[in-house]
């Protein structure tokens, strides 16, 4: 045999070993980003994103026997679809832990290896109709361990990743769909069903924008199958998508007594559209997807031309991203939205490129273009390196000191407001707070604020003790101050004397602990209150 062919016989061995270096490279920024989540789950405090108090105070809403939605006079119920309160509930209720931020906390993280599980097998089964899936042995080995570290990278660049937000069940699902479509022409009959029928109600359920991005995805996957399908499944193919997703919608809308309808649809649609967010394409948290969406876009021409079976594959696959992308767009121009929503497309986007890009690592060929595809996947591993922050001391330190008083004054008898933070309510022995700062934004910004009580309770001076941090009084504003003034005065206050440098959808922390927090008692009790040891006890008054 020939050199020349020799070479076009094996893998270049030389290529092999850069590849498994760019496998421990990935290894080791896994293991970084591991032990910054851990440490961050640490923090026993719902206080780093605006996500943790809005799901604590669902299960408080649980565990208490009430529903997960009320009226919007009560200003604490979420906006994101139940799924996730409910599984948790369901999971973690029975073993007494539903109220546990530490358990809710790693319960999403079980989600999350879920999740990069999933997308894994996607990838395997995509490269598997391309034919470039590894043989046994140390090289399949590889392959895998490098797209579920790859894929493990892309999840962690989310910034709520490690929060309780219910990103992580919308990648689960969305990786579920993508598996499903991937490798459907070698499905049964059975299983086609069933994924046409169940995923999107469980998009739905993880995450308002993954149920209608998998309708529409089911449904083109149904009408493309069509003229292959036996003719006695084509019109339930068709229909039962939309049947399963209206089905599931009626039923939360009937359990929810139309709540779910009020605070998952309503309130979002009336928030208006903020279009300087597209400066988070070009310069900011988008960046970090540049290189695999580049790659996708170039791998979708040959395989909307192309009409092999791992053409098909791929554009069912990519049908997910496809029609997930114009819902994040529009969750991250909307007010109050955020890039991480271009996050969960970065990920299914990453589950389409990996099996072009490692296709050509591992095809046994030499040449320009696998050096160019294993250049990009090193280069997009070295883009996803952890950037999470972790809690100093004095974030601990102001966070006790926020909770502990707080929950001391409700054991005492006291009404106490803590705009954000759940678990202090619970630790207070108080079954269920009111008046969520994150739900009477989103009420507001959507024009209802008339609906909200806040106001007229603290006109009534219902509170003996409110407790704020600094960027939510700038928030509200003068409406606020006026109402506040006369009527409360502020008798305490946290600081911190440094500045935290960063950006918060790089580095996954807003911090409210690590913000000014202003203590409020009523002006003609002025006095009464003092955060201190002695001021925790109820005889102190």
């Amino acid at each position: 045999m020939s050199t020349a062919a020799s070479r076009e016989g094996k893998p270049d061995d030389q290529r092999f070993g850069v590849v498994v270096l760019c496998l421990l490279g990935a290894l080791g920024l896994v293991a970084w980003t591991i032990e910054r989540v851990v440490r961050r789950l640490g923090f026993d405090y719902d206080l780093v994103l605006w996500s943790d108090d809005y799901f604590m105070t669902s299960m408080l809403k649980l565990h208490a026997g009430e529903p997960l939605y009320s009226s919007i006079a009560d200003a604490n119920s979420t906006i994101y679809a139940p799924g996730g309160p409910y599984v948790h509930h369901a999971l973690l209720g029975p073993l007494g832990l539903d109220g546990s931020l530490l358990a809710n906390k790693i319960l999403v993280q079980v989600w999350l290896f879920f999740a990069v599980f999933v997308g894994t097998a996607a990838v395997t089964e995509l490269a598997r109709s391309r034919g470039v899936y590894p043989e046994a042995g140390p090289r399949r080995l590889t392959f895998v361990g490098l797209v579920f570290l790859t894929l493990a990278l892309s999840a962690f660049t989310n910034p709520t990743a490690d929060s309780l937000h219910p990103g992580t069940l919308e990648l689960l699902v969305l990786g579920a769909a993508q598996l499903a479509f991937a490798r459907w022409d070698r499905a049964s009959i059975r299983y086609r069903y069933l994924a046409l029928a169940l995923l999107p109600p469980l998009g739905l359920l993880a995450k308002q924008t993954c149920g209608v991005a998998l309708l529409l995805a089911c449904s083109w996957v149904a009408l493309r199958e069509l003229r292959r399908a036996p003719p006695v499944h084509r019109w339930p193919w068709l229909t039962l998508p939309a049947a399963t997703f209206c089905a599931a919608l009626a039923a939360l809308t009937w359990w929810t007594d139309g709540m779910f309808k009020v605070w998952g649809f309503d309130i979002l649609s009336k928030h208006h559209f903020d279009w300087w967010k597209v400066s988070d394409l070009y310069e900011g948290y988008g960046l970090l997807f540049y290189p695999v969406v580049g790659v996708v876009l170039y791998g979708a021409v040959a395989a909307f031309r192309g009409g092999t079976d791992a053409d098909r594959d791929w554009r069912r696959a990519a049908s997910v991203a496809v029609f997930y992308a114009p819902f994040a767009l529009t969750a991250l121009f909307k007010a109050m939205g955020g890039p991480n929503n271009l996050a969960v497309v970065g990920y299914a986007v990453t589950v389409l490129a990996l099996p072009l890009l490692l296709g050509e690592v591992f095809r046994k060929r030499s040449g320009l273009l696998p050096l160019v595809a294993l250049g990009i996947v090193a280069t997009q591993i070295a883009l996803w390196y952890p950037r999470r922050r972790v809690p100093d001391d004095l974030d601990f330190r102001n966070a006790a000191t926020v909770c502990r008083y707080a929950a001391s004054r409700m054991k005492c008898g006291e009404e106490v407001l803590v705009g954000r933070g759940a678990v202090c309510y619970a630790r207070g022995g108080v079954a269920i707070p009111r008046d969520r700062v994150m739900s009477i934004i989103e009420v507001s910004v959507a024009g209802y604020e008339s609906e909200l009580e806040f106001y007229d309770r603290v006109t009534r001076m219902e509170y003996d003790l409110m407790i704020f941090p600094m960027n939510d009084l700038q928030w509200f504003g003068r409406p606020l101050w006026e109402l506040i003034q006369g009527k409360y005065k502020a008798f305490y206050m946290t600081m911190r004397e440094d500045k935290l440098d960063g950006d918060f959808w790089y580095h996954g922390w807003q911090g409210f602990s690590s913000k000014p927090i202003v203590f409020f008692e009523r002006t003609a009790e002025a006095g009464r209150h003092e955060v201190s040891d002695a001021g925790m006890r109820c005889d102190h008054d």
